[in-house]
């Protein structure tokens, strides 16, 4: 009997080679063909042998470099290396007292010790450099000066090892949390905190364990847990601290290894050739003579040569011997080791002034003889460019005309913005219903910045500027952006240069639209990670070496720098890579100090130090988006707050470089500590967007569909803006459907029924750019102290 064979069965096709997939036809077109997957991680197949080869070479030539970059860090206090520079840090007050005890201890068993302390202690800031023949070791000690920030920090960059010094009667200063966190700002050194003084702490035993522990606790919150505290009580414990001054660990502070730097230990200047020499240890990286020099406050200059000097501190008699050899060749006891070749020299160029044409040229002169007029106050909606010929707010190519009308209107808003600020009494006479204009969103729940009611206040005082400028940040932190809009000029003249996006996040916006005349002068890469590497390798290979006791000769250096040193401070040459003369547009992720509690508005001087490069310059404040390239601007710098500081400044190469931001007073000479941070990138197409809240108030409602005042008085405002989508804080979306009457009512349509409480908001966006006032601070630089007058007409500006 034949067997049935069903006729209905479905077959599947074989597999076809157009169905592979990508991994597949990879493999098939690739010179593995021919080897399976599987072979290659079994290691049985033809080049299975070569890629572990070429893993173990990788892997043993970031061994080999990684044990080159430590041996460095190793050599540093040894026979081989320079001296290690110990910085002793005083946190009580009479810093002379504990700390300079501390120091004539440390400078007894040294070779120099009994020379240096039968002359005299050296005074506070002063480098002194001993030996220690036991040891085999070499230490520069610095004691640090409190007096002056700007000084900590010079002597902190140069710092291998800080030593806190606290005396045990005394207690820790109340400046020392500003010292502890500048100095964790500036990069945390290898730490070795001392107490002093603890066996003459008086009564019960237990006193002495409570001074222990308190000091235990202020060391572990301030440098971690694992960073221990020592009591030099005797000799001995005396002998085991320096070993460990000479022996330990030190910590890496990749920004400032990453570049060649020198700490002065003698200077000569000749006033008839204007040459500077330098004479130091080198350490770091390699430095080349086409490099550029900058010494921090004094500017920068180009090397004619580096020579080879005998080490004026040997440690042994080996060392001394040669030290006292002639070198061969040499001109007043050094040897050439290289000179600049001029097809390899830095550029010394900077960002050269804007270059304005005939109508921008008038323009700046119309608006600055309208600033003169109205005795300097602030422009509550402030235009979006800077005072320096750039157009903002207004173009040139719109005309004059444009300009007559705005300046005419702009007194009107000037006296609103007067009696916002408590400057002037308020005009409300004009106000035929009796609302008031006002400037901020002062009222933002449904009133009236200036009076529902066009009743004045008469018991309230005059504000003063800095008075004016705390209330302003506390309406910002409360109504951030929020706007009345004035009666007059029209809103659609008024923020010509805003425009409305659907979404913040997601709405296109050209980078390279309407960009400045500054933006001719800059430095844009293509590739900033590319370009560094580039410009890191071009010095690591064509460098003079690390560890060389080397004297540097600069060009052209003015007498004023060699009267700016003081016996006090600490001068470090660092030497400069390729492009970090020129400027860009930097970006800087900053946090404001707890110690400050003043207002700072955006776009106020400010001193700020990139890494070790002092500028005066008016950071524009912004938060970052990370969910688009967008940032939004801030008017202030509120506390509590991570916000990015843009200037235009030079460009910095190397791992993030710290910030600090002071700002001079009028009432002491001591620059005070504003804010503190990290360079965060350079790049001059960050779109940082000022946003203005138009608002309103709802007058009728019917379900979804409601009446509006008091967001636009004009007919012509509300077609202008018809097209922009509306938003409540409740939470609702509308847009305008329709005006009524002449006084700025209009209908509005939302997506749900709109609440009584609810405020509609109308949302504006322009591009902000950084003001071009940025120097870099040199030995001929005036610094004047900032006012909080000048503030509020920075902040105007924006």
């Amino acid at each position: 009997m034949s067997g049935h064979r069903p006729t209905l069965k479905h077959v599947h096709k074989p597999f076809k080679s157009s169905h592979r997939t990508k991994s597949a036809i990879k493999r098939a077109s690739s010179s593995l063909k021919n080897m399976t997957r599987n072979s290659v991680r079994s290691g049985t197949g033809s080049l299975a042998a070569d890629y572990k080869a070429n893993r173990r070479n990788a892997s043993a030539q970031a061994r080999k470099a990684k044990k080159a970059k430590n041996a460095v860090t190793k050599r540093a206090g040894t026979v081989s290396g320079p001296p290690r520079v110990v910085l002793l840090l005083p946190l009580s007050p009479e810093p002379g007292v504990g700390t300079l005890d501390l120091l004539t201890a440390l400078l007894g068993p040294s070779v120099q010790g009994p020379d240096v302390l039968k002359t005299a202690l050296p005074v506070l800031g002063a480098p002194v450099t001993v030996t220690y023949e036991a040891l085999k070791a070499r230490i520069t000690y610095i004691v640090a000066p409190t007096e002056s920030p700007i000084e900590l920090l010079d002597a902190l960059r140069a710092a291998d090892v800080v030593v806190p010094v606290v005396d045990a009667l005394v207690g820790v200063d109340d400046d020392a949390q500003l010292l502890v966190s500048m100095m964790l700002a500036q990069g945390m050194p290898t730490a070795l905190p001392v107490l002093r003084n603890l066996e003459l702490v008086g009564g019960p035993a237990k006193n002495k364990s409570k001074t222990r522990k308190a000091f235990n606790r202020f060391i572990s919150s301030k440098l971690g847990p694992d960073v221990s505290f020592h009591v030099l009580d005797s000799d001995a414990a005396g002998i085991r601290f320096l070993q460990l001054l000479s022996k330990s660990k030190l910590r890496r502070i990749q920004w400032r290894d990453a570049r060649p730097y020198l700490m002065a230990e003698a200077v000569a200047y000749d006033d008839a050739s204007r040459k500077l020499r330098i004479s130091g240890y080198l350490r770091g990286s390699p430095l080349s003579p086409n490099q550029l020099v900058h010494l921090p406050g004094k500017g920068t200059y180009r090397i004619s040569a580096i020579y080879e000097a005998p080490d004026p501190v040997p440690l042994n008699r080996a060392q001394a011997r040669m030290s006292a050899e002639p070198m061969a060749g040499s001109a007043e006891g050094y040897a050439l080791l290289a000179t600049a070749d001029e097809a390899k020299l830095h550029p010394m160029e900077q960002l050269l002034p804007p270059e304005v044409n005939e109508e921008e040229d008038e323009l700046a002169a119309r608006m600055a003889d309208f600033d003169d007029d109205d005795g300097g106050l602030p422009d509550p909606f402030g235009d979006s460019g800077s005072d320096d010929g750039r157009p903002g707010l207004h173009s040139a190519s719109r005309g004059a005309k444009a300009i007559d009308h705005i300046n005419v209107v702009r007194a009107e808003i000037q006296s609103d913005w007067e009696a916002f600020v408590g400057l002037g009494p308020a005009n409300d006479s004009d106000n035929d219903d009796g609302e008031g204009v006002g400037a901020g969103a002062g009222a933002a729940g449904g009133s009236d910045a200036s009076g529902s009611d066009g009743e004045s206040d008469d018991d309230e005082r005059p504000l003063n500027p800095v008075e004016a400028l705390a209330a302003r940040q506390a309406e910002d932190f409360e109504w951030p952006d929020e706007f009345y809009a004035p009666r007059a000029p029209l809103c659609k003249d008024l923020f010509r240069e805003y425009r409305g996006l659907k979404s913040f996040t997601n709405s296109p916006w050209d980078p390279y639209e309407n960009l400045p005349t500054e933006y001719s002068q800059i430095y844009d890469f293509e590739s900033f990670p590319r370009t560094q590497n580039e410009v890191l390798d071009e010095v690591e290979n064509d460098g003079v070496g690390l560890d060389a006791y080397i004297v540097i000769e600069l060009d052209d250096v003015p007498p004023s720098v060699m009267a700016s040193l003081t016996p006090t401070g600490v001068l470090v040459a660092f030497g400069l890579f390729r492009y970090e003369r020129q400027f860009s547009v930097l970006h800087m992720s900053v946090s404001r100090h707890a110690s400050f509690d003043a207002p700072h508005a955006s776009g106020s001087p400010l001193m700020v130090m990139v890494g070790f490069r002092m500028l005066e310059a008016a950071p524009l404040f912004s938060s970052d988006n990370p969910k688009c390239a967008k940032a939004k601007f801030e008017r202030f710098l509120q506390p509590g707050r991570t916000l990015t500081a843009s200037i235009y400044g030079p460009i910095v190469f190397g791992p993030s470089m710290p910030v600090f931001m002071f700002r001079l007073n009028a009432d002491s000479p001591v620059p005070q500590l504003v804010a503190t941070g990290s360079v965060a990138s350079i790049n001059p197409q960050k779109l940082i967007i000022k946003r203005i809240v138009l608002i309103g108030e709802p007058f009728h409602i019917h379900k979804s569909r409601a009446t509006v005042r008091r967001m636009f008085y004009s007919p012509e405002d509300i077609r202008y803006f018809k097209k922009i989508e509306c938003y409540t804080k409740y939470g609702r979306r509308g847009h305008i459907t329709d005006s009524i009457g002449t006084h700025g009512y209009m209908k509005m349509q939302f997506d749900g029924v709109l609440d009584a409480r609810d405020t509609i908001c109308l949302p504006l966006f322009t591009r902000l750019f950084p003001r071009n006032n940025t120097r870099i601070i040199d030995a001929d630089t005036v610094l004047e102290p900032q006012d909080q007058v000048i503030e509020a007409t920075a902040l105007s500006q924006y």
